[in-house]
């Protein structure tokens, strides 16, 4: 196995109408996350300044199927936030006498997540 190191956001992993999907292979635990640890993880996200290090996430790409070997609880998490927001967002943006509030108030950061 040929071991690749990378540096990505967030963003590049997520990519919106991206192809690519994830596998979490069978000999993985099942999501098993706890509302503490997701909690833990989306205050350490809200309170970072400069851009969150998820840490490690170790993908084997073969055949054209990236496997998740390490990282599933932390990419299924953040997958779980980003679908919130979204959904989130687009019942606000659809309604029309928000769609200029919500500029104002919006504290979402792009290089948080």
């Amino acid at each position: 196995m040929d071991i690749t190191p990378k540096t990505l956001p967030l963003a590049s992993v997520f990519q919106i109408g991206a192809s690519n999907k994830y596998i979490v292979p069978v000999y993985q635990r099942h999501y098993s996350w706890r509302a503490e640890q997701i909690e833990t993880l989306f205050n350490d996200i809200a309170n970072e300044d400069s851009g969150y290090y998820v840490g490690n996430l170790l993908i084997n790409t073969e055949e054209g199927h990236d496997s998740i070997i390490d990282g599933q609880q932390r990419l299924t998490t953040l997958s779980m936030l980003l679908l919130g927001l979204y959904s989130n967002m687009k019942s606000i943006a659809n309604k029309p006498e928000t769609s200029e509030d919500i500029k104002g108030r919006c504290c979402i950061k792009t290089s948080v997540i």
